[in-house]
């Protein structure tokens, strides 16, 4: 099966997440041919604190950490939001409005299990 999505919109939420904003970006797609099937992918803002390696070795080989780099990166959790794997695949729905409010809740359950 070939079947060709486009990208028709992107969302970013805000979620609290102990103490601090955490952006959640939603991309919907469509189906070229069939217009009422869609299907998602949506990222996690985190930020994490790098060590580089080679900026970290000592002259006698032992490693400093004293270089760190902090780095925002976005984490695909599309998978962990709903164990229906239609989120990928494409499901069809009414309108891309049903489907957005379809993601929003599921993107709130899943934070509210990350917070419970």
């Amino acid at each position: 099966m070939k079947t060709l999505f486009e990208l028709i919109s992107t969302y970013e939420m805000l979620l609290e997440f102990q103490g601090a904003l955490k952006p959640i970006r939603i991309e919907i797609f469509r189906d070229a041919e069939i217009k009422s099937l869609f299907r998602a992918r949506v990222w996690e803002q985190n930020t994490y604190n790098l060590y580089p390696t080679m900026e970290n070795i000592r002259p006698d080989g032992g490693i400093n950490n004293t270089l760190a780099s902090c780095d925002e990166v976005n984490r695909e959790i599309t998978s962990f939001l709903a164990e229906d794997p239609t989120l990928v695949t494409g499901k069809e729905y009414s309108s891309e409005s049903d489907f957005r409010k379809h993601l929003q809740s599921l993107v709130t359950v899943y934070h509210e299990s990350l917070t419970a």
